[in-house]
C-alpha cells in the first residue's frame, strides 16, 4: 500500500499542480495569477483535452483513491467517516471540470453547463473545508502532531483561498486565490495519506 500511496501522490501532484503550471505557462493570455484553473479546460482553450483528461480528470480518480485508502486506514467514527465523504466533494469538483468545461473566461454566469460547472466547484469547496474541520475533530486526539498540524494549516490556507477567490473586487488575483486552495488541499492529501500508510498496524495512529 504505501507503492500505491506514494504512486498516488505523485499522479496528484503532477496532474493537479506541475501540468496546469506549464498548460498555463504556453497558453497565449493566461495567467496563473488572474484566470481560474478551470480555464486551461475551457472550451476554447487551445490545450483544453490535455487539461481535462490528464489534469482535471486524473485528479479526481487520485482523490477518489486516497479517500478510499483513507478509510481504510483511519479511525471508524461517526465525525472520521462523515469528514471523508465531504471530501469527496474535491472529486466531484473536478470531474465536474471536465464533464462542464466552463465557457470562455470562465464567467460567473452564462450557460447551463457554466451553470453545472460552478456548482461542481461549490461542492468542491464546501466539501474540502467540512471535510477538513470534520477530520480535525474527530480524528486530531490520535493523529500525529504533524498530521494535525498540517490539516489545521490546510483548514486556513482553503478557506482564505475561497474567500479570496469569491470576493468581487479581487478578481485580479482569482487565478492565485484558486490555487491557494486547490494546491493546499492536494498537498494535503499527499502528505496525510502517505503519513498514515506508514503507520501499523492500521486503523491505529499513535501520537509522535
Amino acid at each position: 500500500m504505501k507503492l500505491a500511496a506514494s504512486v498516488c501522490a505523485l499522479m496528484l501532484l503532477s496532474s493537479g499542480i506541475v501540468l496546469p503550471e506549464v498548460l498555463g505557462a504556453f497558453t497565449v493570455g493566461y495567467s496563473s495569477i488572474a484566470d481560474y484553473l478551470s480555464a486551461l479546460g475551457a472550451l476554447d482553450a487551445p490545450y483544453r483535452l490535455l487539461a481535462n483528461y490528464s489534469g482535471f480528470l486524473p485528479v479526481a480518480l487520485t482523490v477518489i483513491a486516497m479517500i478510499t485508502v483513507l478509510w481504510l486506514r483511519l479511525p471508524p467514527t461517526i465525525l472520521v467517516r462523515c469528514g471523508l465523504l465531504s471530501l469527496l466533494g474535491v472529486a466531484v469538483g473536478y470531474l465536474g471540470a471536465v464533464a462542464f468545461p466552463c465557457d470562455p473566461g470562465c464567467p460567473a454566469s452564462g450557460s447551463a453547463r457554466q451553470a453545472m460547472h460552478n456548482l461542481s466547484g461549490l461542492i468542491e469547496y464546501v466539501g474540502g473545508i467540512v471535510g477538513l474541520a470534520l477530520l480535525y475533530v474527530g480524528w486530531g486526539a490520535t493523529a500525529t502532531r504533524a498530521v494535525r498540524l498540517t490539516t489545521l494549516a490546510a483548514i486556513i490556507t482553503v478557506t482564505v483561498g475561497v474567500l479570496l477567490m469569491a470576493h468581487p473586487e479581487l478578481t485580479r488575483i482569482r487565478g492565485a486565490s484558486q490555487r491557494l486552495a486547490d494546491y493546499s488541499l492536494f498537498l494535503w492529501f499527499s502528505f496525510v495519506t502517505l503519513s498514515v500508510v506508514r503507520q501499523e498496524p492500521p486503523g491505529t495512529i499513535g501520537d509522535a
